[in-house]
């Protein structure tokens, strides 16, 4: 076995710092609002009884969009256009703020996204053990500086980043046998933001039944609640909006699912169109990835699940959320903020490793394609089409990735 890397000289480190607050400033700034804007328009429309324009149906987007943006206008919000598919208690937790200014909502998720900067460079130490000494948390906070997701994030008002870190701190608590603090956090981030209640799957596999109860619970109790004080009616508004959303397929080139990218290669739709749509084929090709990459996961996790350690756990996680963000019908860039720890503890851990160049390659290739958004290459072409699928391309080689460092971790294990 060769000898472990030293990190890089210090000089590339400062460049690599450079370099990661300049694009970071660049992409976040001027500072838009308009992924807050719609939490902040259904808070207000809450508090002020117009229920019907929460959630609307595709098929009134016109109408809904006319009124809504009468409404954005009074609290000062600016580009306004997106929908908004947050479950009715968030709306209903903010009502009380919502006549608020809309730059001061933006002003101060913009604080609250700054200082996850730092605390995902924190993470990416914790979740992959790697030692926390101030040069190793340099290096991780050049990463997440560089990464292309945090600083959009920032632009758009994006809640996605608290999100992320709270179902990493359940699942460092998941690791420290925390088991009830655990299924509390991942149980009301899921509830927040549904697709991560697929994480539940991980505790299960690892047989930390506690977790999985309190989680579910949790889960149970926050909706429970939610129909017992907001009422159904404005409930099933917002089922047959995250039924809808969980059916169709965004075109956009934000979104970075595998299904995605499938549907911007194979169908006639222009790469800006935000507009979801499905049909037969979309619909095959949407269960086809499920089952190969979800269900690959799902199969992999379960049959190496003796193999869950603390040095293993970063693999088994990861592996999980990438199989599902991958499987999702959309994508957008930003959650690729999930595995930022993941792929942090990975180019760490083969930089160091010095057994592999091969894989060192392939890490440091698919640690590009994650961070970096190559825009300039999206064009109306076959190549330009090809090209909108690069931060997918960065996930899926992760993903395999983690396929090979679960293996591996079964094969340490095994007696």
């Amino acid at each position: 076995m060769k000898a472990g890397r030293n990190l890089p000289s210090d000089i590339l480190l400062g460049l690599l710092l450079i370099t990661g607050a300049y694009l970071w400033q660049r992409t976040a700034f001027p500072l838009w609002m308009i992924d807050l804007l719609p939490i902040q328009l259904a808070a207000y429309e809450w508090k002020h009884g117009e229920v019907e324009w929460m959630y609307t149906p595709a098929e009134k987007f016109d109408e809904w969009y006319s009124t809504c943006d009468s409404t954005a206008a009074l609290i000062g919000g600016e580009g306004f256009g997106n929908p908004y598919f947050y479950p009715p208690f968030v709306a209903a937790t903010l009502a009380p703020f919502s006549e608020y200014d809309a730059h001061i909502w933006r002003n101060v998720l913009f604080a609250v996204n700054v200082l996850l900067i730092f605390v995902n460079a924190w993470l990416i130490l914790k979740v992959g053990r790697i030692p926390r000494t101030w040069r190793h948390y340099l290096w991780a906070l050049a990463l997440v500086l560089g990464t292309y997701p945090m600083s959009r994030t920032t632009k758009l008002g994006q809640i996605v980043p608290l999100l992320a870190v709270l179902t990493w701190m359940g699942l460092l608590w998941l690791r420290e046998r925390k088991e009830t603090a655990a299924g509390i956090t991942l149980g009301f981030v899921s509830a927040v933001k549904l697709f991560p209640v697929g994480v539940i799957a991980f505790p299960l596999i690892a047989r930390r039944l506690k977790t999985v109860v309190i989680g579910l619970g949790t889960i149970a109790a926050i909706y429970g609640l939610s129909l017992l004080t907001l009422g159904l009616h404005v409930h099933q508004l917002f089922w047959v909006a995250a039924r809808q959303f969980g059916t169709l397929v965004y075109p956009y080139q934000g979104n970075q699912s595998l299904i995605g990218w499938f549907v911007r290669l194979f169908r006639d739709r222009p790469l800006i169109d935000i507009v979801p749509f499905t049909d037969p084929g979309i619909e095959i090709a949407r269960y086809a990835i499920i089952i190969a990459v979800a269900g690959i996961t799902l199969a992999w996790m379960w049959w190496h699940r003796r193999a869950i350690r603390e040095d293993s756990f970063a693999a088994f996680a990861g592996l999980l959320m990438s199989g599902m963000i991958l499987s999702l019908p959309t994508s957008w860039d930003h959650y690729w903020l999930w595995l930022l720890p993941v792929l942090g503890w990975a180019l760490y851990e083969e930089w160091t490793a010095g057994d592999s160049r091969l894989r060192l390659i392939w890490i440091l290739v698919s640690g590009f394609l994650f961070v970096t958004k190559l825009t300039r290459f999206y064009v109306e072409t076959e190549l330009g089409r090809l090209m909108t699928g690069s931060q997918t391309v960065g996930m899926l080689m992760l993903w395999m990735w983690l396929v090979w460092r679960v293996r591996r971790a079964a094969q340490v294990a095994a007696p």
